[in-house]
């Protein structure tokens, strides 16, 4: 008789961070929810073997009823392939995805998955994440801000029957969050989304799902980290993220104003993606967009980056 499918799956995917990711897998390891799969994708470069084997060097102490899956990729998948096998090779009722560097908070993944589980029609869930500096202290004041920003407060908790909603003002966070694990294999990682792939499957998350469920209590850790994708300088994330938002199709109007409304937030961002990374036309129809100069307070940024255009040389 083969043995239940495990309660949840929690996706790791790690590159070149050791110390931190196994500070993530102790997170994991702290649930006290079983049967427990903890999957790791590794794409460390060729002779980095320091994850390897620290995760060799933790086999033998695990508890029971938790399985430990890893991969060694090589050549290295790249943040979206990486993840997107990690979350198709899951086998759990439930999948939690969790970046190498954060932690979760155990009591609130708990309570959290409980009420996912008690409620049949849930799709997904998610709560609130505390800061973590660099130096792995907390930041509860940047955490209020942060959370603050994407509409996570006391207000919102509970049932969101317009999930769409949620995943286009980014409420849905990049991880720490659980989904139906069928859904979750069924849809993965689009590579087109690039850095904006967190992004992406939210919202398709989202158009698949009739409800997420907020949590107002913390349920991961996110760590300040500076290499982390968004933060990096050389990020596509805001041009993606502007050209997935901006084909989006909104059910309602209440989708369609946040969609408009983020992508107003996204669009002196986006240009400037475009314009660091040599995409001159791309930049060129972001800065001629009616969306653009409808603003006065972008015109001078529009004034600059047009010359920028106009008078630096092709690369």
């Amino acid at each position: 008789m083969s043995p239940p499918p495990p309660r949840l799956s929690l996706c790791i995917p790690t590159h070149r961070r050791p110390a931190e990711l196994a500070e993530a897998v102790a997170s994991g390891l702290a649930l006290r929810l079983r049967p427990l799969e903890i999957l790791i994708g590794d794409d460390a470069p060729p002779g980095d073997e320091r994850s390897a084997d620290w995760v060799a060097r933790l086999r033998p102490d695990l508890p029971n009823a938790v399985e430990l899956r890893y991969w060694r990729h090589s050549p290295p998948l790249g943040q979206v392939r990486n993840v997107d096998a990690l979350l198709r090779a899951s086998r759990g009722a439930w999948v939690c995805l969790l970046h190498d560097d954060d932690r979760l908070v155990a009591d609130g993944i708990e309570r959290l998955l409980a009420e996912l589980e008690r409620q049949p029609d849930l799709q997904a869930g998610f709560g609130l994440q505390r800061v973590l500096l660099a130096d792995g202290r907390l930041d509860p004041a940047g955490a209020e801000r942060l959370n603050a920003a994407y509409g996570r407060v006391a207000a919102a908790a509970g049932r969101l029957d317009a999930p769409l909603l949620a995943a286009i003002r980014q409420q849905f966070p990049n991880d720490g969050w659980i989904a139906r694990g069928d859904l979750v294999r069924q849809l993965g990682y689009r590579p087109a989304a690039g850095d904006a792939g967190d992004f992406d499957f939210g919202l398709r998350l989202a158009q698949h799902s009739a409800a997420f469920w907020y949590l107002h209590q913390a349920c991961c850790d996110y760590r300040v980290s500076p290499v982390a994708v968004s933060t990096a300088q050389a990020a596509q994330f805001p041009l993606q993220a502007y050209a997935i938002l901006d084909h989006l199709a909104c059910p309602s109007r209440a989708c369609e104003i946040a969609r408009r409304e983020r992508l107003e937030a996204m669009l002196a961002p986006a240009a400037a993606a475009a314009l660091h990374s040599g995409q001159r036309r791309t930049a060129l129809r972001l800065l001629l967009s009616r969306r653009w100069w409808r603003r006065p307070r972008r015109w001078p940024r529009g004034v600059v980056y047009l010359f920028t255009l106009l008078f630096t040389r092709r690369c």
